[in-house]
């Protein structure tokens, strides 16, 4: 099996140290682990790596890479936060680092000027929300910094049909074919809340996304995939990523990509359905 998006105790709002989260992936059979915790960005300091413990991370996902090499291979990764006006930021950041896979993701939009944050789920059935969150990553493919873009069906928690979302996205397929960007099969849809904006209520254990649909559509188009369980614990590492593997498959899809080095490597999803 494998895993391409986890985190650590790096991350602050996660738990356990690398060496738990890679010891997880070993009890769980994972051949190939990333850790990808969430890069340094200015806009808060609660949610992620500090800029004084980057290379600190990086140095000590790559010794435990070393230890375990045996049993697993370990690659490190980061998570990184986009905002169209930060490109500057971004830069810097990714030219101070040697990572294996750099992931960018949307956590934040702003509307009007006010921060919402995308866990803010009874806020995102807005046109504007929608409207700014796809100008962003239109923005964020065309950036050339990321290998793929994670949970990008995640807003479908705040209520967004899985219609208007399979319409607003598709225009950006051939971009992300340009420009190598991967699209992520998330597995974490099932542990977290959605809200329905026409009844007010929200509630968990449903899997919203990934958006099948979507998918299948992106595999006829010559689309790239990785998969992650988007774990915060270490007992979280792995989670649903053989479910959505067979998904996939059922969907056409026939092989997985992960990235040593920024390089991408293709595996068969078959290799792990055995």
């Amino acid at each position: 099996m494998l895993d391409l998006h986890t985190h650590s105790q790096y991350s602050k709002h996660a738990t356990g140290d690398v060496e738990d989260v890679v010891k997880s992936a070993i009890a769980t059979g994972i051949e190939f682990l990333c850790l990808t915790d969430h890069a340094p960005y200015f806009i808060d300091s609660n949610n992620r790596i500090l800029e004084s413990e980057l290379h600190q991370y990086i140095k000590e996902v790559r010794s435990i890479s070393s230890k375990y090499s045996e049993k697993i291979k370990v690659l490190v990764g980061l998570e990184v936060d986009y905002h169209p006006e930060h490109e500057d930021y971004i830069s810097q950041l990714l030219d101070s680092v040697e990572v294996d896979y750099v992931i960018g993701s949307i956590h934040y939009v702003y509307v009007d000027d006010k921060k919402i944050n995308v866990w803010d789920i009874e806020h995102l059935s807005s046109t504007d929300f929608i409207d700014n969150y796809f100008f962003y990553l239109r923005k964020m493919v065309a950036s050339g910094f990321f290998d793929s873009i994670a949970h990008p069906d995640t807003i479908m928690r705040g209520g967004i049909s899985s219609y208007e979302f399979y319409e607003r996205f598709l225009p950006l397929a051939q971009a992300m074919k340009s420009c190598g960007v991967s699209y992520e099969i998330n597995c974490s849809s099932p542990t977290k809340p959605n809200f329905d904006p026409k009844t007010k209520i929200s509630t968990l254990g449903s899997a919203v996304y990934p958006n099948y649909k979507l998918v299948a559509t992106l595999i006829e188009q010559g689309l790239s995939f990785t998969i992650g369980s988007d774990a915060h614990k270490p007992s979280d590492v792995g989670y649903g990523v053989h479910r959505n593997l067979e998904l996939s498959m059922k969907v056409g899809m026939h092989s997985i990509t992960y990235y040593e080095a920024r390089k991408p490597f293709i595996l068969p999803i078959s290799r792990f359905l055995k």
